[in-house]
Order: structure tokens, then sequence, then C-alpha cells
């Protein structure tokens, strides 16, 4: 690493690590990145983004997926933005009393009544558990991130869901993808390969299925996953992500072929 360093500060005209005077303009560089990007500037607000693509409905319509009549619904239902959802992680107790907080506390007001955003007028609906998820442990909310950070009324949801995710305590993830788990059917003895796993949210919540309770009273499951990504960065992501679960349970790759990933599995079901 040491040579390679001074290798690109010669190049450079001498002085370009991050001590030397040759980075100044680098430095200056990113700090005006990150001034426009918090004036605003050099980025397009999310509203002003315009949701078209030619090439992508001449291909959808060739498909005939979609009849004629409900093409338009269906475009319409494209460039809605999704909701914010989030699931408590884990079960038990300590869930349970979480969402009864939540439900007490945080969107005890919200619950009772909509809520009008002052700038667009958009009347915007209460927060909702998700009807099929158990034990209304998971929540859509469908505030936009711009609603969260300026309305002053929503500031608590966006503080709970930003430090709660970082602790581990809920799960941000869309709603399609808490399905998948459900459907596998998840039992402490299963052996799983997970494919494409980052980030990580249905890998969380298959080893929170495997587990069970996370109370620590709970026999360890003997049966494991293995989480494999393509990318390395991504697997740093998928690592951040399920160790919340402090699982041994877990085994998490790094291959760019299936048929490596299964001789792993097929190393690992011999035990």
């Amino acid at each position: 690493m040491g040579r390679g360093n001074k290798f690109n500060n010669k190049r450079r005209g001498g002085g370009g690590g991050r001590g030397g005077r040759g980075g100044g303009f680098s430095r200056d560089y990113k700090r005006q990145k990150r001034d426009d990007r918090g004036s605003g500037q050099g980025r397009k607000e999310f509203s002003e983004i315009k949701m078209e693509n030619a090439a992508f409905e001449a291909y959808y319509k060739a498909q005939n997926i979609v009849p004629e009549g409900e093409w338009e619904e269906f475009m319409t239902s494209l460039r809605t933005a999704l909701p914010l959802t989030f699931r408590i992680n884990g079960s038990g107790k300590f869930a349970t009393d979480m969402r009864d907080q939540l439900e007490g506390t945080l969107f005890a007001e919200l619950l009772e009544q909509s809520l009008r955003d002052e700038e667009t007028q958009a009347e915007i609906p209460p927060p909702k558990p998700l009807a099929w998820y158990p034990e209304r442990l998971a929540w859509q909310c469908s505030y936009t991130r711009s609603q969260l950070r300026r309305m002053p009324v929503l500031q608590g949801i966006f503080d709970f869901i930003k430090n709660a995710n970082e602790l581990g305590s809920i799960s941000r993830q869309e709603a399609v993808s808490m399905i998948p788990p459900f459907f596998l059917d998840t039992q402490p003895h299963h052996r799983i390969l997970d494919m494409c796993a980052s980030p990580g949210s249905k890998t969380f919540q298959i080893l929170e299925r495997m587990h069970g309770d996370f109370d620590g009273t709970s026999k360890l499951p003997t049966g494991f996953v293995v989480a494999n990504d393509v990318d390395l960065k991504r697997c740093n992501l998928l690592t951040h992500q399920t160790k919340r679960a402090n699982s041994p349970t877990l085994l998490v790759t790094n291959h760019e072929v299936p048929k490596d990933c299964q001789q792993i599995l097929k190393f690992l079901l011999q035990y």
C-alpha cells in the first residue's frame, strides 16, 4: 500500500496524499459537493424527476401483459412512490411491547385523524399495520421523506425510524420483501442458501424465524443460513445488516457463480 501511494503521489507532482499540500483541490472539490448537496444545488428534487421512458413503455406494451384499457392505471401505479414500511424485529414480549408503545404514544394522535400537508394541501392518511403480517408487527406510513423532515408533527416518527433501525429494533423493508420468508416457512432445522442476499432484509427475517424469540431462552437452531452476494461492497452491507441478529447460524459468502455456493452448501450439509 505504501509503495502504491508514493507512486501515485509522484504522478501528481508530489504531496498528493491526504496530509500533503497537493490534496487541496481534492478537499475543496469534495467540500463544494457537500455544500451543493446541502443547498439543493447540483441535484434535482424528487418531484422534478420525470418518470417517463419510451423504450420501457414500448417493451411492456409488446408483452401484452396489461390490458389496453388498464395501461394508464398501470403506469400511474408505477409512478407512485412506495410507502415507508418497516417491521419490528424479533417476536414475543419485546416486540409486542414496542408495538404497544408505538400505538399508544408515537402514533396515537396520527391514528385518530388524517394530516394535511400545508405545502401541497394533500391529505396524508394515518399509519396502519400491514393486515397480513402477524400481531401488527409491520407498519406502513404514507409520508414522503420531505414531509418527514419538514413537518414538526412527524419529527418524532423520523427520529424513531432512523434510530431504531440503526439499533436493530426495527428493519426498514418494503412490504413485498417481507412476503418470501413466510412462503419459505422457515424452521429451526432448515439449511438455507440465500442467493443475491444483500442488503439482508430477508436474510435477517429468515434468521429471526429460525431462532423464534430473541429473548435468550430459545434453543439455538440446528440449521443455518448461507447468505451470498456477488458484490463485495454489498456483502459488507449484508454483514452490517445481519450482525444485528447476533446469530451463530449465519455464514456470509462472496462468490460470483452459483456453483461455488452450491459446493459450500454441499460441504456444510455434511455437518
